[in-house]
């Protein structure tokens, strides 16, 4: 079974997005703070993240660029979430692009489902 990780300091965005997933087929964890998420990939080695962008703690572009360093999960794709769409390009100017793309809050749960089957498949 394929484990995602969500990653949103919203508990209900957690919620709503682990209950899509739950009934598509997908293990899933959760992360409140950018931390907590670096922690749990390390961990549990998850096949996606879907990351906010804007956590209390960490940046999740310093999250995903964190990750990007450590041999066990610098393959580990990300789906970023960001209601800060004007600001995005500025703030992914020098993020590298091999395993991530970028969504809209609030996020259509088909293109959400599109975009996890385009990463990792379906569960």
């Amino acid at each position: 079974m394929k484990k995602i990780l969500i990653v949103d300091d919203e508990p209900d965005i957690c919620d709503a997005v682990s209950e899509f997933l739950k009934e598509a087929g997908y293990e899933t964890l959760v992360a409140h703070r950018g931390h907590e998420a670096l922690e749990k990939t390390i961990k549990e080695k998850p096949d996606l993240l879907i990351l906010d962008v804007a956590l209390p703690d960490v940046d999740g572009t310093v999250v995903y660029e964190t990750l990007r360093k450590i041999p066990e999960t610098k393959d580990i794709n990300v789906i970023f979430l960001t209601a800060l769409a004007s600001g995005a390009p500025q703030q992914f100017a020098g993020v590298d692009r091999a395993h991530y793309s970028l969504l809209s809050k609030p996020v259509d749960i088909d293109t959400l489902r599109q975009e996890i089957v385009r990463m990792i498949g379906k569960a």
